[in-house]
Formats: C-alpha cells, sequence, structure tokens
C-alpha cells in the first residue's frame, strides 16, 4: 500500500508498506514505543522515497532515527501515521468484503437448477 505526504513542500515523500498484516503486528504497532515504531516501520517497508535533510532515504534499510534527525517535524508526523493507517485501510477493506453466505455459494454446497415453469392463465390469482 503507498501513502504519500500531503504536506505542502513534501509531495515527494512516499512509502511503500506491506499490505498484509497478522493480528501479532497489528497489536505490535497499537503497543509499541516509538524506538520499536521505526523498527515496525521499517519491517513492514517495501519501498520509499523520503526527504531528509539534503537528501532522501529509498531504502527501509535507512529508515533510522540517525538518518531521521534532520527530516521535518511533517515527515515526522506522517511517518508515525503510516503503520495506523495501513491497519484501519486493511481492517476496512476487510469489513467491506462482507457479504451473505447462500447455499449456492458455500463451498462444496451443490448448486440448484433453474427449471423453466410454464404458468397458463388459469393459474394467475383473479382480483376482485
Amino acid at each position: 500500500m503507498r501513502w504519500t505526504c500531503t504536506v505542502e513542500g513534501f509531495s515527494d515523500t512516499w512509502i511503500e508498506v506491506d499490505d498484509r498484516w497478522t493480528r501479532r503486528e497489528t497489536e505490535s504497532v497499537e503497543n509499541t514505543a516509538d524506538e520499536t515504531y521505526l523498527l515496525l516501520l521499517r519491517a513492514k517497508t517495501t519501498a520509499c522515497h523520503i526527504r531528509a535533510g539534503g537528501g532522501y532515504i529509498e531504502a527501509a534499510a535507512e529508515l533510522t532515527e540517525e538518518n531521521l534527525l534532520d527530516a521535518d517535524e511533517a515527515v515526522w508526523g506522517f511517518l508515525g501515521r503510516v503503520l495506523p493507517y495501513t491497519i484501519a485501510q486493511r481492517r476496512f477493506l476487510g469489513n467491506a468484503s462482507l457479504r451473505p453466505s447462500l447455499p449456492s455459494n458455500g463451498a462444496g454446497a451443490a448448486a440448484k437448477t433453474m427449471t423453466k415453469t410454464t404458468v397458463t392463465e388459469s393459474q394467475l390469482p383473479t382480483t376482485g
């Protein structure tokens, strides 16, 4: 899942994060301290282009506190929301995929066939 920073002057800053999340990983993000968050961010980052100081961070392994010390606070804020937003988006997609289970779409269920039936006028209900 790719996220782009929308703060003016930082639109060239983006990060791609793995879109597969286990419940254990989700709980790690929800219960993490700042230093552990960067470890999780590095582990889940698949690509990035993050403005930091006079250059760019372009590899997950470079997402360290030392490399980000000269990054603008807007970049820190952006990176701090990436993982929670990714998790929320995955959860939303899971919620949106909900549909009623019908006998005809269940695994191993025999499909019901429709048969053509002819109804004559005498079989129709009468009114009045």
